[in-house]
């Protein structure tokens, strides 16, 4: 699978926009996004990501479920595409931290949290996901995957998508956040 994210003006005019080219919505999602990072030392979020995805409410609310994903991601000049390493799904959120405690030790501490609202499209043999990523000032963006380089870069084109980024959302994020704190305060 090969995928590729640009940042989007407006939600509502991408969804339209996809809608009149024949996109079918396949689903709408809500979930929290645990970034894991080492504990000493760094890594490049923009090559590897651990990643624990909760779906359902967070806190005193009931967890529907969660997955944890450690990817290396592999760049082109398309877009991207992941090697998945492990992919564990839990039924509730304190199993997953015991399962990342049992196979990570103490290695990993959690660098990011982010919140996403998110709308999926099927366009042809493509998957489209417009979403709100939500932290003050985060663009919105549209990620599209597809089986293969050249669809992944015909869908691109239909779509009108020229300007792709070349940095995973947890890589987005960070820069984004660290931008933000060196602002002066007003």
């Amino acid at each position: 699978m090969f995928g590729a994210r640009s940042v989007i003006a407006s939600i509502a005019e991408t969804r339209e926009r996809v809608e009149s080219l024949g996109a079918t919505l396949a689903d709408e999602y809500s979930f929290l996004d645990i970034i894991f990072v080492p504990q000493r030392g760094a890594w490049n979020l923009n090559r590897r990501t651990i990643r624990l995805r909760v779906h359902g409410g967070v806190g005193s609310q009931l967890v529907a479920s969660a997955r944890l994903t450690d990817k290396r991601i592999r760049w082109a000049k398309a877009g991207k595409s992941d090697e998945v390493i492990l992919n564990s799904s839990f039924g509730d959120l304190e199993k997953a931290f015991v399962f990342i405690q049992r196979n990570y030790g103490n290695s990993l501490k959690i660098g990011l949290e982010y919140s996403r609202d998110g709308w999926k499209y099927k366009l042809g043999d493509c998957h489209l996901y417009i979403e709100d990523i939500k932290i003050p000032w985060f663009p919105s963006t549209i990620e599209i995957e597809a089986e293969t380089e050249e669809g992944l870069r015909e869908c691109c084109e239909r779509l009108g998508i020229s300007e792709i980024s070349f940095y995973s959302v947890p890589e987005m994020v960070r820069r984004h956040l660290r931008s933000v704190s060196n602002k002066p305060k007003a």
